[in-house]
């Protein structure tokens, strides 16, 4: 599942990276990985971020690593941030097994994890990929979990919240090799 997933995310808990001013993001660096599976190196101005969404990136480019600078500050109050980060999280995801993060961009004006567990889907398992019973837009492994159980359980969430709300459920996750999922 860590090899076949790869998703961007341009978000720090707590806020948006661009714009989370507690941060003070000086130069940024950001290494891709294209589809022939060459790196590549760019600089932050090569891009415009936004919330989950980069400008000027490639079909077949994903981010594969991201160099930070930060104004320096005060070491314990930033190991205390990070703890107080870290429980919050813990308490709302299910760190406790591997997964690819949030797999669905929450629609506008509502969010996916409400959508998936409306459906009843908290708990569904296809092989050893299971719906998170901690937070529905979570996917995690349980154990044995392939790719083909992974997005095979993902187009079933889609199919199901699109059937029940409407609402079709865009993946954050990009889908390397050969993709199972209907366009």
């Amino acid at each position: 599942m860590k090899n076949k997933m790869n998703k961007l995310k341009i978000k720090v808990f707590g806020g948006k990276s661009k714009e989370n001013e507690k941060l003070k993001i000086q130069n940024k660096k950001l290494k891709l990985k294209i589809k022939d599976l060459n790196n590549k190196l760019k600089q932050a101005k090569d891009f415009a971020v936004g919330y989950r969404q980069v400008d000027s990136l490639a079909k077949d480019e994903w981010f594969v690593a991201a160099q930070f600078n930060f104004t320096r500050g005060e070491v314990q109050a930033a190991k205390q941030q990070v703890q107080t980060y870290l429980q919050k999280r813990s308490k709302s995801q299910p760190l406790d097994f591997p997964s690819c993060g949030s797999v669905f961009r929450n629609p506008e004006g509502d969010y996916a994890a409400r959508l998936i567990e409306a459906c009843g889907l908290k708990g569904k398992q296809i092989g050893g990929a299971r719906v998170s019973e901690k937070h529905a837009n979570f996917i995690i492994n349980c154990g044995n979990a392939i790719a083909v159980d992974v997005e095979t359980l993902m187009q079933e969430i889609i199919t199901k919240v699109e059937s029940s709300s409407s609402v079709k459920l865009i993946p954050e996750v990009h889908i390397l090799g050969d993709i199972l999922l209907a366009e």
